[in-house]
C-alpha cells in the first residue's frame, strides 16, 4: 500500500490532534473574517470617496498633505517645530501619494490593508490571551468595528498608531510567556514592545502615559530582575522620541520633544464656558478673531501674541496657553473638577465625539458602515467584563492587567486634554482583547451552573452592566449644522451652488444663531444671483452676532450695489471698527466719501487702505480711479 502524501499525513494528525484542529478551525475563521472586513471596509471607502469633501480634505488632514507635499519636494526637515501629532504619517502620505499619483483613495485604501492587519493582530492576542473562540470573537468585532473603518478612509494616523499598540502588546506578552526561557528572545521581545509604543505615541503623544504603566507590569511580572531588563523596553520607547526631537532640532533648531500643542489642548478644556470638548478659549469673547482665524496653530500664536503685546513662537505659546490654563484650574477648582468628571464621561460614552469629521453623520451619507454594526459601547461593555473575569483565573490575571493597565493609561492620559472619537480610539485595541475574552466568559457562564453561582460572575457582570449603561447615557448633542455646513464648503468649492445653498440652508435649520454661517449663506446667494435674498440673510447674520466684521462688510458692499450709499457706510464703518486691518473695507468707505466730496475724509481712508495693502492691484486702480478729484 502506498503512503499517504504529507498533507493527507499532517490533515490527519491534526484530525487526532485537538489543539491543532482548533489552531486550523482559527486560521480559517480569521481567513474569512478578514475577506468580510475587506469587502465591508472598500464598499465604504467607495461610498465615502464619492461624497464632496473627500477631495478637499480640511483641518488636520489638510495640514499632513501640505507637509507630504512639502516632502515630496524635498524638504525632509521641518521648517517649524510640529505642531499636530500623526508626525511620521506625512512621510508614509508622501510615499503612497507618490505611489497613487496623487490618489486619496490609494492612500485609504493603503491604510484600509493596515486595518485588516489589526484585525489580525488583535485575534493573535486575544487567542494568546483567552483561547481560541475569543481569538475569533476578537477578530470579528474589530473586523465589524464600524469606528475603525472610518477612521482608516480618512487622511489621518490613527489606524497606524494602533497598529503600532496592538504589537506592543503582543510583545510584551511574547516576552512574559514562561516558554521564553533565553535572555536574548527576552530582551528582544520587550525591546520589540518599547519600539512599538514609542511610534504609537508619535503618533498619539498621550499614549506616553502607557510606557511606566508597561514598565510597572513587567517588574510585577519577573520581579527585581525585571529592573535590570527593562533597557531595551526604555531604549525602544526613547528611539521614536529621539527621532522626533532630531527632526526638531535639525530642521528648526529648537528643542521640541514631541509637539508644541499640549498647551493649547490644555487649555481648550479648561476656561470659562469650556465644555470638554475642541472649544476655542476666545470663541464667545472674539467671535470676529475665532472666524478670521481658522487654523488651529497660527490661531494659538497669533491669540497669544496679542494677548502679550509680543511676537511669541509655537513653544511660547504653547506655555502661555499652559500656564493660562493652570491658572485658571487653580482659580476654578469646582469648575475645573466638574469638568474633568465630565470628560471622564465622555470618554467612556457609547456616541463619537467628532473633531473632524461625524462618524454618524457619515454613517447616514456612507451606508456601508452599517454592515460594521459594533460600536465603542458595546466593545467598553464586553471589555470591562472580559477584564473583570479574567481575574478568577490566574492564567488569565497577569494578561488581563497588561490590558487593563494600556486601556486605563490611554484614558489617563486622554482625560486632562479634550475628548474627540480620535483620540479615545487608542483605548479600543486592549478593549476589543478584552471583549473576546468577555463573550468567552459570557458562554461559559451560560452552560455552567456552577460558574452562574460564583460571587466573581455576579461581579463581573455587574461591571459590565455598569459600563453598558455608563456608555449609553444621552451626554452629547448631535451637531447637524456643523456636517451640513461641512457639505456646503465643500459643494461650493466645487463651484456647485445648488447643492451648497441646499446644504446652508439645512444648516441654518439646524442652527440660525451662528452669524458666520448666516454670512457664507448669503455669499451663496449672491453669487447665484439672488441679492434680495443675500441682503436679507445678512441682516440676519448682523442681529444673531453683531460683533462679527464680514457680515457688516457684505452688506455695505451690497448696499453699494443697490444704491444705498448712506447705509452702505454705516455698515462699512462698523465693520471697519470690528476689524481695523482689514484695507479693503478701507477702500470702500474710502470710494464712499470720495462719491460725496468729502476729500479730507477719502484721502485718509485711501491712505489707511494702501497702508494696509500697498501691493494690492485692485485696491491700486480703485484709488487711482479717485486720485483727481482728491488733489
Amino acid at each position: 500500500m502506498p503512503p499517504a502524501p504529507p498533507h493527507a499525513a499532517a490533515a490527519d494528525s491534526a484530525a487526532r490532534d485537538p489543539a491543532a484542529r482548533a489552531a486550523r478551525e482559527w486560521r480559517v475563521a480569521l481567513a474569512a473574517i478578514l475577506a468580510l472586513g475587506m469587502f465591508a471596509r472598500l464598499l465604504y471607502l467607495s461610498q465615502v470617496a464619492a461624497l464632496p469633501f473627500f477631495g478637499q480634505p480640511v483641518g488636520d488632514s489638510a495640514a499632513h498633505l501640505k507637509r507630504a507635499a512639502e516632502i515630496a519636494a524635498g524638504q525632509w526637515l521641518p521648517a517649524r517645530p510640529f505642531y499636530y501629532c500623526s508626525i511620521f504619517y506625512p512621510y508614509f502620505l508622501a510615499a503612497a501619494l507618490a505611489l497613487g499619483h496623487g490618489s486619496l483613495w490609494v492612500v485609504c485604501a493603503i491604510q484600509v490593508f493596515a486595518g485588516l492587519a489589526l484585525v489580525a493582530l488583535l485575534s493573535l492576542v486575544a487567542r494568546r490571551v483567552y483561547g481560541d473562540r475569543a481569538g475569533i470573537v476578537a477578530a470579528l468585532i474589530a473586523a465589524l468595528y464600524g469606528p475603525a473603518a472610518f477612521f482608516e478612509c480618512d487622511v489621518l494616523g490613527v489606524v497606524w498608531g494602533q497598529l503600532a499598540l496592538a504589537l506592543a502588546l503582543i510583545a510584551a506578552l511574547r516576552w512574559a510567556a514562561p516558554l521564553e526561557r533565553s535572555a536574548a528572545p527576552r530582551a528582544a521581545w520587550l525591546g520589540l514592545a518599547g519600539l512599538s509604543l514609542g511610534l504609537a505615541v508619535v503618533e498619539r503623544p498621550t499614549l506616553l502615559v502607557v510606557a511606566p504603566l508597561l514598565a510597572l507590569w513587567c517588574v510585577a511580572q519577573a520581579g527585581r530582575a525585571a529592573l535590570r531588563s527593562l533597557a531595551p523596553l526604555a531604549a525602544g520607547v526613547a528611539l521614536p522620541l529621539a527621532a522626533v526631537l532630531a527632526l526638531n532640532v535639525a530642521g528648526t533648531g529648537q528643542w521640541v520633544p514631541l509637539t508644541t500643542s499640549a498647551g493649547i489642548n490644555l487649555s481648550l478644556s479648561y476656561h470659562d464656558g469650556a465644555t470638554g470638548t475642541f472649544d476655542e478659549p476666545w470663541e464667545r469673547s472674539s467671535p470676529e478673531f475665532a472666524a478670521r482665524h481658522t487654523e488651529p496653530e497660527e490661531a494659538m500664536v497669533a491669540r497669544a501674541s496679542a494677548e502679550t503685546g509680543r511676537a511669541l513662537t509655537p513653544q511660547q505659546a504653547s506655555t502661555y496657553w499652559r500656564d493660562r490654563a493652570l491658572q485658571w484650574i487653580r482659580a476654578h477648582p469646582r469648575q475645573a473638577a466638574g469638568i474633568t468628571l465630565e470628560k471622564a464621561a465622555l470618554l467612556l460614552n457609547g456616541t463619537e465625539i467628532p473633531n473632524h469629521l461625524d462618524y454618524e453623520f457619515i454613517r447616514r451619507h456612507a451606508r456601508a458602515l452599517w454592515l460594521m454594526p459594533f460600536g465603542f459601547g458595546g466593545v467598553l461593555a464586553l471589555g470591562v467584563l472580559g477584564l473583570a473575569d479574567s481575574q478568577r483565573d490566574p492564567r488569565r490575571r497577569a494578561a488581563a492587567w497588561l490590558l487593563a493597565l494600556v486601556s486605563g493609561g490611554t484614558f489617563a492620559g486622554i482625560l486632562p486634554f479634550t475628548v474627540a472619537d480620535r483620540y479615545r480610539v487608542t483605548m479600543v485595541p486592549a478593549l476589543i482583547v478584552a471583549a473576546g475574552g468577555g463573550v468567552a466568559g459570557l458562554a461559559r457562564i451560560a452552560r455552567d451552573r456552577a460558574a452562574r453561582a460564583d460571587r466573581a460572575t455576579t461581579l463581573a457582570l455587574g461591571a459590565g452592566l455598569a459600563a453598558a449603561l455608563i456608555a449609553s447615557l444621552p451626554l452629547v448633542r448631535t451637531l447637524g449644522a456643523r456636517n451640513e455646513w461641512m457639505f456646503a464648503q465643500a459643494y461650493e468649492q466645487r463651484g456647485d451652488l445648488r447643492n451648497a445653498i441646499a446644504h446652508y440652508e439645512a444648516a441654518v435649520r439646524e442652527d440660525g444663531s451662528r452669524g458666520e454661517l448666516l454670512n457664507n449663506l448669503a455669499i451663496a446667494y449672491r453669487a447665484a444671483g439672488d441679492r434680495a435674498r443675500a441682503e436679507a440673510t445678512l441682516r440676519r447674520a448682523i442681529a444673531a452676532e453683531p460683533r462679527l466684521a464680514y457680515p457688516h462688510k457684505n452688506l455695505g458692499m451690497a448696499l453699494i450695489v443697490r444704491g444705498a450709499p448712506d447705509s452702505a457706510l454705516a455698515e462699512l464703518v462698523e465693520a471697519q471698527r470690528l476689524a481695523p486691518d482689514d484695507a479693503e473695507t478701507a477702500g470702500a468707505i474710502g470710494a464712499l466719501l470720495a462719491e460725496r466730496g468729502d476729500r479730507v475724509g477719502a484721502r485718509a481712508a485711501f491712505e489707511r487702505a494702501r497702508a494696509l495693502a500697498p501691493t494690492d492691484p485692485r485696491l491700486g486702480a480703485l484709488i487711482e480711479h479717485y486720485a483727481a478729484g482728491l488733489r
